[in-house]
């Protein structure tokens, strides 16, 4: 033992453990077979985040490195590491993102019910979900000890929150329930599961869905460095088939693949690999590659639109236009996306659309969020740019083309040319 450098050496010179400061100077070149990082929420600094990429990236030449992190719930913007690590461990727990090599374990009570039953967060059931050392599961801690600090925070309501945060495990914010129901959206792949599909083989899944020559709409979200471009074709029912198909296509720029892996939590590389998105070179989104696609959709569908947002793609349909493409901009505001937003989360309730459980809309599915005025319209709320690790492009791509797509179903579309919607 090294007190004056908190140290542990094996006699043999073959190893050591140490006791790293999240906030200390380390050089480069640690490889560790083993870390534990406690208190993940408390690594707030950029080098406590440097620490992170060297331990990790350091288990790279370990046969069979372990990398464990515990931590009590944090705050989402007081530690973007812990706040992404948390909402990493979530989808792979709700199954939006699949993982052979992350193993996830959150102690929390019901979040829906703390926001929507007042007696809930004072019971003994919620102390329980969110102690696993609780005696009734057989741990040292005991159940009036906690009700200690729970009267704490009845007496004085400015203790409400630590109670919360440091003895249920409620991570400091309102928590933003999940808008869609992961298990019942995974019920709408279509007798399809692309998660299982070595390769995103979609001229097959079109075969299987006899989608060819089908009437379609093609809803843009386009980006350049930060987000995904999607493009998702959304075909009404057609012949015996009762619901909404969603056939998604997605576009990232290559070099800026490593950064949102990191930002995001995703495995942007194997979706790639799989071909559930296309890498275009440098540091910006093609959007050439972009516009292939619908010119490949107006050859293998009866395309009938191109709704988008005209941010960053109103030049891209002057383009579509020019080349006899209907190309319709719809205004991002709660007058046109209410009703088509309302219509997509009561249609994968009642599984009246398919999507063959494409797993690049199944994580966005998941990120998804409302903003609402006072009239009770609804639309998707945009995550904070460079801040969260949630993306929504396909599901707001999505519900930009059902704007268009829900009219369309019924009325014949008889004009030409760029067109503008609100």
């Amino acid at each position: 033992m090294l007190p004056s450098t908190k140290r542990i050496l094996r006699r043999d010179g073959r190893g050591f453990y140490a006791v790293l400061s999240a906030d200390g100077d380390l050089q480069d070149g640690i490889e560790p077979s083993l870390s534990i990082r406690d208190e993940v929420h408390r690594w707030k600094t950029a080098r406590a985040e440097t620490l992170h990429d060297v331990m990790t990236k350091g288990q790279i030449s370990r046969q069979e490195p372990l990398d464990i992190g515990i931590t009590t719930a944090g705050a989402e913007y007081e530690s973007l590491l812990w706040w992404r690590e948390y909402e990493h461990a979530k989808r792979v727990l709700d199954g939006s993102i699949r993982s052979d090599t992350f193993y996830a374990a959150i102690w929390e009570p019901n979040l829906k019910r703390i926001e929507s039953d007042p007696e809930y967060w004072k019971s003994r059931e919620a102390r329980l979900a969110a102690n696993p050392s609780h005696e009734d599961l057989g741990g040292f801690l005991k159940d009036v000890a906690i009700v200690v600090e729970l009267d704490k925070a009845l007496a004085q309501p400015s203790e409400r929150s630590k109670y919360l945060r440091y003895h249920l495990n409620v991570p400091v914010k309102t928590l933003e329930d999940p808008v869609i129901d992961m298990a019942k959206w995974q019920l709408c792949g279509g007798g399809i599961d692309l998660r299982e599909w070595p390769e995103y083989d979609f001229e097959l899944l079109i075969r299987k869905w006899n989608l060819l020559e089908k009437p379609c709409w093609a809803g843009v979200d386009a980006s350049w460095t930060t987000d995904l471009t999607a493009v998702v074709f959304i075909f009404p029912p057609y012949d015996d088939v009762a619901v909404w198909t969603l056939l998604p296509f997605f576009w990232m720029p290559q070099e800026r693949i490593e950064p949102l892996e990191w930002i995001c939590r995703v495995p942007y590389s194997t979706w790639i690999r799989q071909g559930f998105i296309a890498a275009t070179p440098g540091e910006m989104i093609d959007q050439r590659a972009v516009l292939d696609r619908i010119r490949w959709g107006r050859q293998m569908f009866d395309l009938r639109e191109v709704p988008y947002d005209r941010f960053n793609f109103r030049s891209e349909a002057l383009n579509l236009v020019d080349e006899g493409i209907q190309a319709v901009e719809v205004s991002q505001n709660f007058l046109l996306l209410s009703h088509p937003t309302k219509f997509l989360l009561g249609a994968y309730v009642d599984q009246k659309i398919r999507h063959g459980n494409n797993p690049v809309l199944d994580w966005m599915a998941s990120c998804l969020q409302l903003q609402y005025d006072h009239k009770d319209n609804c639309q998707p709320a945009k995550p904070k740019r460079g801040r969260s690790s949630k993306r929504i492009d396909g599901i707001q791509a999505t519900i930009t083309g059902l704007t268009r797509a829900i009219l369309g179903e019924d009325n014949t579309i008889t004009y030409t040319g760029l067109r503008s919607v609100g």
